[in-house]
């Protein structure tokens, strides 16, 4: 799943009508980390998602530039949201939040 968290960072970024960059990727996930830089997955939801990872990433004009492992233990921003504290409360901005109520693609690739 962290894998198509990936991918829903992507599809954010399209819907926002960014293009033409390069990407960090930061994540608790050593396969989701391996499967962006080496684009390739080992299962079917991986797959699925891998298919969308590629064809946004053209179509974005964007590339991975780098991957860190930041352990779980250590990623202030993922244990803080999974425990229900605010986003607010986590420093992060509710001004660039994006709300995907009414964005039936994104809604869609969630579900």
């Amino acid at each position: 799943m962290e894998f198509v968290a990936v991918v829903l960072g992507l599809l954010l970024a399209w819907r926002t009508k960014l293009n033409t960059f390069y990407y960090d990727l930061h994540s608790d996930n050593m396969s989701s980390l391996a499967w962006a830089r080496s684009d390739r997955v080992n299962s079917k939801l991986a797959r699925q998602a891998n298919i969308i990872f590629t064809t946004i990433s053209m179509h974005l004009n964007t590339q991975l530039a780098d991957t860190e492992h930041i352990p779980g233990s250590m990623n202030i921003v993922f244990d803080g949201l999974s425990k229900n504290v605010s986003p607010e409360q986590l420093g992060l901005d509710p001004l660039l939040m994006y709300q995907t109520v009414a964005d039936h693609t994104v809604n869609e690739f969630i579900q």
